[in-house]
């Protein structure tokens, strides 16, 4: 029974958590940058297997937060800090 609360409790922490799109972006820049690098068929296929089974289902998982009018009506051509 206690491993049943468990993964409840896991599920309701889940729909608690977003993500900033701004984070997904960042990370997507990044495994496009390692794509554009590789050029052996097998390593693509791994690389892309990654994304599509194991990166996406994780982030779908949770909530994805939009990038918020106030910020970018406050950062016209200035760079966000995001500490």
């Amino acid at each position: 029974m206690a491993m049943q609360a468990s993964l409840g409790d896991l599920h309701f922490m889940r729909m608690r958590i977003a993500i900033a799109a701004i984070s997904v972006q960042e990370q997507m820049r990044g495994w496009l940058a390692r794509l554009n690098r590789l050029s052996i068929p097998a390593q693509l296929a791994d690389w892309y297997d990654f994304l599509v089974n194991r990166m996406f289902p994780v982030w779908n998982r949770y909530k994805l937060l939009p990038f918020p009018d106030q910020l970018a009506a406050g950062s016209q051509g200035k760079h966000v800090h995001r500490g």
